[in-house]
């Protein structure tokens, strides 16, 4: 019987710390670091906005209005893509700045 008890306890103890160890993981590789994609990806829209608007500022808001379009090595032409007019990049930027004013706001 008390075999029983000690070799449940070690496979609980076990568990507990495999599960720790899973969890920490996970956090450390998807909460805390944005993936390799998503930056190679702004960095590809940040090179956009400097060709296009000639400012990197507008990286941000050529990927959001591509959200769709998934890039590859072979997909960097920008025949898929859309580009809008300079002051139709500048009032979606200026509304992104009022939105995230708005919500941090409201949390306060």
């Amino acid at each position: 019987m008390k075999k029983i008890i000690v070799v449940a306890i070690i496979g609980i103890l076990i568990c507990a710390v495999f599960h720790q160890t899973l969890i920490s993981s996970i956090r450390d590789n998807f909460i805390s670091k944005p993936s390799p994609y998503y930056q190679q990806r702004l960095e590809y829209f940040k090179k956009l906005s400097i060709e296009y608007y000639g400012v990197p500022d507008y990286g941000a808001e050529l990927d959001l209005i591509n959200s769709a379009v998934h890039l590859t090595k072979l997909n960097t032409a920008a025949s898929d893509l859309i580009i809008p007019g300079f002051e139709a990049i500048q009032r979606l930027k200026q509304k992104q700045t009022l939105t995230f004013a708005e919500i941090n706001s409201t949390r306060k």
